[in-house]
């Protein structure tokens, strides 16, 4: 069957699915010009020009927009020309590698490349499809009706990556995105507010600006993705792969980030006032001047990490490891580090006053000597409170 004859077939069951509407309705005169617009749409998708099943397309969007009746219908046309023409051995489409080097970086212990060079060699000759310009624009359409009624998982876009060209400000709230790759795709701006994005592939990806207030990233892959000024607040990122992503002034405030893998990550001046960072992987993470107040890293990883003058007023870093961290004016007023790890940690200037230091792990009387403490710092033992600490300091 030729390309050609292929879009026939479609354009032919199309038409079949609006005659059964036709024929289901009491049509009114207006009902009646609503339904010969619905018609020709369909009729324009199953065209061989690549204009006019555009121009098809965007009659569709305007109907969906104008009548609530025809929301659904229209989204699953568009869902219906998406899939026949993302399927494995449909002749339209480009085929791709998949960078897959962080397939497996989840894992109990951090396995992440040494360097960018590493990450960028270490691919997998993979292909996927890359949509042509009219499924594109199905695509960008079935993201501006996404409401309740309409679900972005409609489009089955598990076939390929989703590129938005330029596009930008795309607005997905409460879309539902699980499990769908979108590598590298650039959602600078995009309004995902409550979206449900599990299990989805963001490697590389732009979200710059980005909000995702609440939204479901429960162990979607976002190593290397860049998360600069997004929103965030409340989201789940529950087990997420972060690696090296740029999360730089991003809003974190009550996020859930149990189990999450930041290895690597840029977080400086992020704000992560009472996150749950329970268990989650900051080997060698930047949290340079981050907020993380309140913030729960019990049983964090934070090895080698840059904490330098970073908020972490009352956090809990109950059993956390800190060993080789930067700690350089890092405020722990009142934090709780019991059982903690510390060994090689730089503390100079470290605030330490109400800190709960008991049973601290490789903690050495230097360490605290040039860090700050008061009467109420609780030190484990061995370790001789400094006499400059004072209440009055």
């Amino acid at each position: 069957m030729t390309p050609g004859q292929g879009g026939l077939t479609s354009g032919a069951a199309l038409l079949a699915m609006a005659g059964t509407l036709r024929r289901k309705m009491d049509l009114t005169r207006e009902q009646r010009e609503i339904l010969v617009r619905y018609t020709a749409g369909i009729g324009q998708l199953g065209s061989d020009a690549l204009d006019v099943r555009l121009d098809g397309i965007h009659a569709l969007q305007s109907l969906a927009a104008e009548s609530k009746t025809y929301l659904r219908p229209v989204a699953e046309v568009l869902s219906a020309f998406v899939r026949e023409r993302t399927v494995p051995d449909h002749p339209h489409g480009a085929l791709r590698p998949w960078d897959t080097w962080s397939a497996s970086g989840r894992s109990t212990d951090l396995e992440l490349p040494a360097s960018a060079d590493q990450a960028t060699a270490d691919t997998s000759s993979d292909l996927v499809r890359i949509p042509d310009t009219d499924v594109q624009a199905a695509l960008t359409v079935l993201g501006r009706l996404s409401s309740d009624e309409v679900s972005m998982a409609e489009a089955a876009l598990r076939y390929f990556f989703l590129e938005k060209e330029g596009r930008t400000e795309a607005w997905l709230e409460e879309a539902n995105l699980t499990d769908i790759w979108l590598s590298r795709a650039d959602l600078t701006g995009a309004r995902l507010d409550g979206a449900n994005l599990a299990g989805t592939r963001l490697v590389w990806a732009n979200l710059t600006r980005a909000r995702l207030a609440e939204a479901n990233l429960t162990e979607a892959k976002l190593d290397r993705a860049n998360l600069a000024d997004a929103w965030l607040a409340g989201a789940n990122l529950t087990g997420a792969c972060l690696g090296y992503a740029n999360l730089t002034d991003a809003r974190l405030d009550g996020a859930n980030l149990a189990g999450a893998c930041l290895g690597y990550a840029n977080l400086t001046d992020a704000r992560l006032a009472d996150a749950n960072l329970t268990e989650a992987q900051l080997d060698r993470a930047n949290l340079a001047d981050a907020w993380l107040a309140d913030a729960n890293l019990t049983d964090a990883r934070l090895d080698g990490a840059n904490l330098t003058g970073a908020w972490l007023w009352k956090a809990n870093l109950t059993g956390a490891r800190l060993d080789g961290a930067n700690l350089t004016g890092v405020k722990l007023w009142k934090a709780n580090l019991t059982s903690a790890r510390l060994d090689g940690a730089n503390l100079t200037d470290a605030w330490l006053k109400g800190a709960n230091l008991t049973g601290v792990k490789g903690l050495t009387q230097e360490q605290v000597d040039v860090a700050r403490g008061d009467e109420q710092t609780v030190l484990p033992e061995g370790i001789t409170r400094p006499v400059s600490w004072t209440e009055s300091e």
